[in-house]
């Protein structure tokens, strides 16, 4: 069989997989078309910010411990490529939503943490369970006043240096 006509042909899905995207794995290990939900941060700058300070101080829940937090530094550089990373990602989910035809359930992160509760509550509706289900927070929130100024300083030097933001 010469390549071409090989690559031509239509393949066949294996034996109880209903296709070969994602997608569909997906809905065959689970018997449905599981709730997709979309937790997507507005602000990439406060976000890469939220990442790169914790990647320091090793603290990714609660408050960090004092000596490493004081050692750690804002560094436009880090700044600029966990920004691209967090871009190149965002652009990978819109990208797999289109190819699956997918329209997830949409919760921006501002809207999260301010209310986890009733956010959980509605996701918990939309699966047809009760809404009163849902816990109130457990963690607090990391970002403070020297995560403020780091995302004001990188915004500075982004917009002098021709950084992403």
């Amino acid at each position: 069989m010469e390549p071409d006509t090989f690559v031509a042909q239509p393949r066949e899905e294996p034996a109880g997989r209903s296709g070969d995207r994602l997608l569909a794995a997906i809905r065959d290990v689970v018997g449905k078309t599981p709730l997709l939900i979309h937790i997507h941060r507005p602000d990439v700058v406060s976000q890469a910010v939220s990442f790169w300070r914790p990647a320091q101080t090793r603290g990714w829940r609660g408050r960090p411990d004092p000596a490493r937090d004081a050692r750690a530094t804002s560094h436009a550089g880090a700044i600029a490529h966990v920004v691209t990373l967090l871009r190149a990602q965002e652009e990978g989910w819109q990208k797999w939503f289109v190819e699956e035809d997918v329209k997830p359930m949409e919760v921006p992160y501002p809207a999260l943490w301010r209310n986890l509760t009733q956010v959980v509550g509605q996701i918990l509706q939309k699966l047809g369970l009760d809404p009163r289900l849902a816990p109130e927070p457990v963690l607090e929130r990391q970002a403070d006043q020297r995560s403020d100024e780091w995302v004001e300083r990188y915004r500075a030097d982004a917009a002098r240096e021709g950084l992403p933001t």
